[in-house]
């Protein structure tokens, strides 16, 4: 698929989420509170491309792109959105990709994502 757009502020980190290399744009500071946008189906991170400045310039915006879109990738079985249950299945992926982008730096406070529990293991 190439590499992802280019946006003003917005970097590219790629995760590993459950063995599976998952995309995650980001914006603002860093030690900003969090704000993680979900996309829909069938999109992508670049669906949030009109409110990411705006955020950026009070949180850490975290806008990953689901198992089998965008720039992250699918599962090779051909398991993940074709499960029964899809939004546990890219939901959990997400949340790993969250730990592991915090390993390497970013801070995702617990507290800004009260839905997610990013602090016990999926």
């Amino acid at each position: 698929m190439g590499e992802p757009p280019e946006l003003k502020g917005v970097l590219h980190e790629y995760v590993d989420a459950g063995g599976l290399r998952t995309h995650v744009a980001l914006a603002g500071p860093p030690d900003a509170p969090a704000v993680l946008l979900v996309h829909g189906w069938p999109q992508n991170w670049w669906t949030w491309r009109h409110v990411i400045p705006t955020l950026a310039e009070h949180f850490r915006v975290i806008a990953p792109d689901l198992r089998g879109h965008g720039w992250s990738e699918a599962p090779a079985t051909g398991r993940g959105l074709q499960t029964s249950r899809p939004r546990s299945n890219s939901f959990t992926a997400t949340r790993r990709a969250l730990k592991a982008a915090r390993r390497i730096g970013m801070q995702a406070s617990g507290s800004a994502l009260p839905h997610m529990n990013t602090s016990s293991a999926a």
